[in-house]
């Protein structure tokens, strides 16, 4: 008998979105140590060392565009509730119902590296048009057979899909828009 945590998301998210967060405290550490430190040697070169530093600010820019795109998107929890799910990310949580569902999707992202489900909504709420996350199942690969193909999906979590795509057919519908 599988054991179906009350969340169907993953607990881990929370430490991926903190060690982003410190990565991105240390590099804008590393940037302000570097320029201070090499400023007083750039007296002969100091356009090399203001497109250095140029560079590597565009290039933590780009982390932090990065980590806001992919990381802090991802939900913390997921519930189901009685008429819908329950989200929460970070301090923002709401309870959405099966009904403002759009689509679900199961699928690997590239740039986690990880499976997602990924819940698009009809109409945009506090927590925007759409909400991502890890479940518990792809986090841990629970009961996922051995194989080198990186796209192998869980049945825990593909069946919960299905399920929550067959409660969105059934509210559909029962209240057509």
């Amino acid at each position: 008998m599988t054991l179906i945590p009350k969340s169907i998301a993953s607990d881990t998210v929370y430490f991926y979105k903190i060690q982003y967060k410190i990565m991105y405290f240390i590099g804008i550490i590393f940037i302000s140590i570097f320029t201070l430190t090499a400023l007083p040697m750039a007296c002969n070169s100091s356009i090399i060392f203001f497109i250095f530093v140029i560079v590597m600010t565009a290039f933590h820019i780009m982390a932090f565009n990065y980590m806001k795109a992919n990381i802090l998107i991802l939900a913390d929890e997921v519930k189901e509730v009685e008429n819908g799910l329950f989200i929460r990310n970070g301090k923002i949580s709401k309870s959405i119902d099966y009904g403002n569902i759009q689509s679900v999707t199961y699928r690997y992202l590239f740039s986690i590296k990880n499976n997602v489900v990924e819940l698009t909504f009809k109409n945009p709420t506090t927590l925007g048009n759409k909400v991502r996350f890890i479940s518990w199942a792809d986090t841990c690969n629970y009961n996922k057979e051995f194989t080198l193909n990186p796209y192998a999906k869980t049945p825990e979590t593909q069946a919960w899909v299905d399920a929550v795509k067959e409660k969105i057919v059934q509210n559909t519908n029962k209240n057509p828009s």
